[in-house]
């Protein structure tokens, strides 16, 4: 029968370390939970207030040929250079097109023979992109830099 009264008895009971130490680090899951929106409103509301001052300074502009070089010489310093910030890119138009997902697109010379700097554009562009024509000088803005063998800017618009 005393075995009988140690099967009735709940696991808890019967593990009260293991109890004890498993409410410990529940406690400190809940804490480190309920802590986290505080701290992430702070910080979001940090940012936001920088927000409205920060993104004229992140506007970096850059010619295609630099843009390009970069990317092609180290790829990981110059996305440390250039993520995060909406770049202002100018040079002369190679191609005026569109991509297999119908997204419409401008590349830039870049001084490369294969390799130059491709800016995806907003639906909005449509019609400033039905005008522009190759060897046009152009500007740009874009944003999240990617290297394949051409750089891609995403979220494009003409200036």
């Amino acid at each position: 029968m005393g075995t009988d009264h140690t099967q009735n008895q709940s696991w808890f009971k019967r593990h009260k370390i293991l109890t004890g130490i498993g409410g410990i680090f529940l406690f400190f899951i809940l804490i480190s939970a309920l802590g986290s929106p505080q701290d992430g409103q702070g910080t979001s509301s940090a940012d936001t207030e920088t927000n409205t001052v920060v993104p004229e300074e992140e506007v970096m502009s850059v010619t295609a040929t630099q843009l390009y070089s970069d990317y092609k010489g180290n790829q990981v310093a110059a996305d440390e250079k250039y993520k995060g910030k909406t770049l202002e890119v100018s040079g002369t138009i190679s191609t005026i097109g569109k991509d297999i997902l119908d997204t419409m697109y401008v590349s830039l010379k870049t001084g490369d023979i294969i390799g130059a700097v491709q800016c995806m554009l907003e639906d909005s562009e449509l019609e400033k992109a039905a005008n522009l024509t190759q060897g046009q000088q152009i500007t740009l803005t874009g944003e999240n830099p990617d290297y394949l063998m051409n750089v891609i800017l995403r979220n494009c618009k003409i200036q």
